[in-house]
């Protein structure tokens, strides 16, 4: 690792002390999003790191952007998911969107004033992107969006929503479009979701829109090219997730150390020789993990678009969120739920990293894509 690099990450674990990790258990029981603190994070440049300068953010790498979602999911996986998804969508509009879109946005996202969200998931379709139900169609100088989507991460305190939503129903990932809401909009109703298993923190909505209006000035790119720019961006977000899941394994590991050395797990498991197995376990896990993860990484940043490198990431995605569910699974066995009195519990990381096997593709979407990789080279 770089010196700049080293000295980014210590930045992140320095503020993520101070500020995420205290926060953890208040936002984790009150179901709490935590804008103050996304604030604060904005200041530091650790939110939307991949903004580019040209429009007043960091310009960060896909290498950077895995090193602050490391280091924050090793404070809190709660409060880490509200402050890495602020920008989602970003990485699309920049790519794909208008000067004037760009300019509207972004500079305000990277600034922590606003932020943004990107709705796909629906009621009845989850990884089946193709198969999405919500519409837009064309009236005059206008696009009309009506449909439900569900699982929004920041989708009732979004500013800005990057809606996916098909414009010819009957051309599958052929007939989708991506479009610019603002979430004021007459026609948008958000329900918060509450009483999720994990990630309290963050904020995860269904939004509805019925006969929402919105300038044809609002579409992103071309129409119907919608489900190609995903695409595009689906590699950085798998990376992006690996991290986070390697981040909340390298916490679990370390408390389950501190309380093996402090001789503070039970002592059935503590006086025999597998406590010590299983940390070293636990240890060349999470070792493993690293080296995939940032290998991932550093590939989508020298090599973006490439087969090998989007492969990577899928590998990476996979190997880092199983890991570590097997690694809190071990160290709950080891040790029990409740291993300290600062910052989240063993039970805490458990209930969060369950998402990791989900978001940004379902595991075994992730395995379907992999084999589809690798069988067509």
């Amino acid at each position: 690792m770089s010196d700049e690099r080293q000295a980014l990450r210590d930045s992140v674990r320095s503020f993520a002390e101070r500020h995420v990790r205290p926060a953890a258990a208040k936002h984790d029981r009150d179901e709490s999003y935590p804008a103050a603190i996304r604030r604060k994070a904005a200041e530091q440049g650790f939110v939307a790191p991949t903004v580019p300068t040209a429009f007043d953010g960091p310009g960060r790498d896909v290498r950077d952007a895995q090193l602050i979602a490391e280091e924050l999911w090793r404070a809190d996986p709660g409060i880490g998911t509200a402050l890495i998804s602020a920008d989602a969508g970003t990485r699309l509009i920049d790519r794909y969107g208008t000067r004037q879109q760009k300019s509207r946005w972004l500079p305000r996202i990277a600034a922590g004033e606003a932020v943004s969200a990107i709705t796909i998931t629906e009621p009845d379709h989850g990884s089946d992107v193709a198969s999405i139900e919500t519409t837009a169609r064309r009236d005059g100088s206008e696009w009309v969006l009506d449909g439900t989507k569900t699982w929004v991460t920041n989708g009732s305190v979004a500013d800005v929503l990057v809606v996916l939503a098909k414009t010819n129903t009957g051309a599958g990932h052929a007939g989708i479009s991506t479009f610019l809401v603002p979430s004021d909009r007459p026609g948008i109703e958000t329900e918060t979701l509450a009483g999720t298993l994990g990630l309290r923190a963050a904020d995860f909505a269904a939004v509805e829109f019925d006969a929402v209006r919105v300038p044809a000035t609002n579409l992103v790119g071309e129409v119907d090219d919608g489900f190609a720019q995903l695409l595009t961006f689906l590699a950085a977000g798998r990376a992006t997730v690996a991290a986070e899941a390697l981040g909340a394994a390298s916490a679990v590991v370390e408390r389950v150390g501190e309380q093996i050395a402090a001789e503070d797990c039970p002592p059935s498991h503590r006086s025999q020789p597998r406590g010590d197995a299983c940390y070293l376990d636990l240890r060349s896990s999470v070792a493993a993990a690293r080296s995939l993860t940032y290998r991932a990484g550093h590939a989508l940043s020298e090599r973006p678009g490439e087969a090998r490198s989007e492969r990577l990431a899928n590998m990476a995605k996979l190997y880092a969120s199983e890991t570590a569910i097997d690694v809190v699974d071990r160290g709950l066995e080891l040790c029990g739920p409740d291993t300290g009195s600062t910052g989240p519990s063993l039970e805490k990381y458990y209930r969060d990293l369950r998402a990791t096997t989900i978001i940004e593709g379902t595991s075994e979407s992730i395995r379907s894509a992999i084999a589809r990789q690798l069988l067509e080279e």
